[in-house]
């Protein structure tokens, strides 16, 4: 690499001869890697200053206790996360020009052991009302934390088949959770990676699974285009303001079908609604004021490994694509009626790759594994960022973007329960308070809303804002508080 900046120059470098010729550089380390102290199972960086003569920077490679790391050829070096026995290691780097090198000072790592025990941030309940999920806020200990002797849950369930997954996530197979029972879980003697010990009889509680759970975004439409659940906000797009007409619940917007569209600019959309490598769930309602472009896009993120949900070609129908080839649905939409659809994309392959649902009833899937991948485009409603020009021509209401699959029962009630999705989903739950020392963490769904705190529930209490943070973490001061999800 250093030598074709050389080459390069900025486009003022010298002839490739003169680079040949060029005589010997120096090379002078200006500030020494510096010794640091991290936290047992975090990262630890390094880094150093060099100046030099010559045509050509310096090279580098770091090196761990004199050996050299792999790939660790930059100026700085970032360590995996530590262990205890990490401490003391000693790191050098070695910065080389044409005919001069020299090697730094030594830099110590000291890792400070990490002692304090893991606590459970949030407890969530399967979509399939068959398992539940504890999510730990640190790596665990495989062996300890798929015991299942470890695990106790009330409510008469049993537990099974304990899975440790992505570190921290200990999933459970359950019995038929009752949807709207509150479960405790109990856990002990489950330990961190380092061998700490969670605090005895740790509890925390869930609900079984609502359609809350795993929704991402959700746009009422209800004369804004506010994400309901949150940051994904739209801006509307086109020569004229979108319109807000009565939709199928409360207000819809109204596309023109010749430039109008809404992108979704809140939120980072093109990085945290891509869903790449996992699945996801769109599901909203529809009218189809008229089919007059090919692929007219209902919702989209883009082609190729992206999803999007568009009229089928020049037919009366609609596809799915999302990332595996087009579902093409044999019911025809086109009539000026309300319909409801939901597109999945199921990143683990159980039942499916892709399927596609018009009004509650299962018209196409896909049986191909889709792998869903990132592009630099935002998401858009009422037009595909990848082949624009599709525009929308008809009214959308009530949509929203899950980051699961949704089961059959939960589609047949989105399109059957005649309710926006909204009077379907609980307002603001607690979830879990779990206790860690002198601190507790709250977490509640849906997302959003604000925490707010008051002494007393006595008289008329005042409420103060406590923030929005999800999880919270609330000191555990000498008086009593109380809280709230406010929204």
């Amino acid at each position: 690499m250093v030598e074709i900046q050389a080459l390069y120059g900025g486009g003022t470098g010298d002839p490739l001869g003169t680079l040949l010729n060029a005589s010997a550089g120096t090379v002078t380390i200006t500030q020494q890697p510096a010794s640091v102290t991290v936290l047992e199972g975090t990262q630890a960086q390094f880094s150093v200053q060099t100046s030099y003569t010559g045509k050509i920077p310096p090279s580098y490679q770091w090196q761990k206790n004199g050996t050299n790391i792999p790939n660790a050829n930059a100026s700085s070096y970032k360590t995996p996360a530590v262990l205890r026995r990490d401490s003391g290691t000693k790191y050098t780097v070695k910065a080389t020009v044409p005919g001069a090198e020299i090697i730094s000072a030594e830099a110590i790592l000291t890792v400070t052991p990490d002692t304090a025990p893991p606590i459970i941030v949030s407890v969530e309940g399967l979509a399939t009302f068959d398992g539940l999920t504890i999510h730990f806020n640190k790596p665990m200990d495989r062996a300890s934390a798929t015991n299942l002797a470890n695990y106790a849950i009330d409510g008469g369930l049993t537990l099974s088949a304990p899975v440790l997954k992505n570190q921290q996530d200990v999933v459970l197979t359950t019995t038929t959770q009752t949807p709207g029972t509150k479960y405790t879980v109990t856990v002990n003697n489950v330990k961190d990676l380092y061998g700490n010990a969670i605090v005895a009889n740790t509890k925390a509680s869930f609900l079984p699974a609502t359609l809350a759970t795993g929704l991402v975004a959700y746009w009422t439409f209800d004369a804004n285009l506010s994400d309901s659940v949150n940051a994904f906000n739209g801006t509307a797009r086109g020569t004229n303001p979108v319109a807000f007409v009565d939709g199928k619940f409360g207000k819809a917007i109204k596309l023109d079908g010749t430039d109008q569209f809404v992108e979704v600019t809140g939120g980072n959309s093109a990085d945290n609604l891509a869903f790449a490598g996992d699945s996801i769930s769109v599901a909203g309602w529809f009218k189809v004021e008229a089919f007059d472009k090919s692929w007219q896009a209902l919702v989209a993120k883009g082609e190729g490994s992206n999803w999007r949900v568009a009229r089928s070609g020049t037919s009366q129908s609609l596809s799915y694509a999302g990332g595996v080839g087009d579902i093409t649905s044999p019911t025809i939409v086109e009539d000026s009626n309300w319909h409801h659809f939901a597109a999945i994309t199921d990143g683990a392959g159980v039942a499916f790759g892709t399927a596609l649902y018009i009004d509650g009833v299962l018209d196409g899937s896909n049986p191909s594994l889709a792998v869903l991948a990132k592009n630099s485009k935002n998401v858009m409603i009422g037009e595909n960022p990848d082949a624009t020009g599709r525009q929308w021509n008809g009214e959308i209401d009530d949509l929203a973007i899950w980051n699961r699959v949704l089961t059959e029962a939960e589609i047949s009630n989105l399109y059957g329960a005649g309710k926006p999705l909204s009077a379907l989903i609980p307002a603001a739950i607690v979830a879990t308070i779990t206790r860690s020392g002198t601190t507790v963490i709250i977490q509640w769904a849906p997302a959003g809303g604000t925490l707010e705190s008051t002494p007393s529930l006595s008289g008329n209490p005042t409420w103060t804002a406590a923030g929005t943070a999800n999880p919270a973490t609330i000191t555990i001061g000498a008086s009593n508080g109380f809280y709230r999800v406010k929204k």
